[in-house]
């Protein structure tokens, strides 16, 4: 067995022993939940269905007791946070609620989308990676 210079202290959890240095950064009352929109509906074979399952989705997402901390929004996915999006008004509300809502920029340039944000923030690639390294739990519905 190799053992490390460093004396790590340990800490019993359910049975398990787990290293202090893997929950130093782990807040037991924060919330690391991200939800990531590739595209402008939820994912599936029928697109109409899955335009039809977006606003549903983000009521459900908007009831959790565990509120997502970051949304972000890829590929056509940034449709979402334009004037030509139904789920405008929620979208607003998750904002409101202070979870962040982060556009792709390069994105929005190829969508030819870059002045048209009612909602959220214009975004790099690196902080969007961030977020997702960050997050306790990711979702891509």
């Amino acid at each position: 067995m190799i053992m490390s210079r460093r004396k790590v202290a340990a800490v019993v959890e359910n049975g398990a022993v787990m290293p202090q240095s893997l929950l130093i950064d782990k807040d037991i009352n924060s919330n690391r939940l991200v939800v990531v929109f590739r595209n402008d509906r939820l994912e599936g074979d029928d697109g109409e269905l899955g335009r039809k399952l977006l606003v549903p989705y983000l009521e459900a997402l908007l009831r959790l007791s565990e509120k997502p901390r970051a949304l972000l929004f890829y590929n056509t996915g940034v449709r979402l946070l334009t004037e030509h999006s139904e789920a405008i008004k929620l979208l607003s509300k998750f904002e409101k609620e202070g979870c962040e809502l982060l556009a792709c920029n390069l994105s929005l340039m190829h969508l030819g989308l870059s002045g048209s944000l009612l909602v959220g923030e214009i975004s790099t690639q690196e902080i969007m990676l961030e977020r997702q390294i960050k997050a306790d739990k990711i979702l891509w519905p």
